[in-house]
């Protein structure tokens, strides 16, 4: 494994987001946590508000930012990455035609 510099590129085999835009895996992955987070903060949402796969991936790339900020390292850009891949999937699924 290269050693990472922060002044070029993630090498290749570091960076884990060459997902397919049509991933289910993603899709039905982001339910699954916004059913949980739903139940999790169902007395702090507004009634009949539910959160969605979507808003589970934005949600995620926040906390990866905020790592980011506080720690920046490789591991961290490369979830981050995975997250927006998997936000892509979400929403291709979602608005897909």
């Amino acid at each position: 494994m290269q050693t990472w510099t922060g002044d070029q590129p993630l090498p290749q085999d570091e960076v884990k987001s060459d997902g397919d835009r049509e991933c289910p895996e993603a899709y039905e992955e982001c339910c699954r946590t916004a059913h949980i987070w739903t139940g999790i903060l169902r007395d702090k949402l507004k009634h009949g508000a539910v959160i969605g796969p979507a808003d589970v991936a934005l949600c995620m790339c926040g906390v990866q930012l905020a790592r980011e900020c506080d720690t920046s390292s490789p591991q961290t850009r490369a979830h981050l990455s995975s997250w927006l891949t998997r936000l892509d999937a979400v929403w291709h699924h979602e608005f897909k035609d």
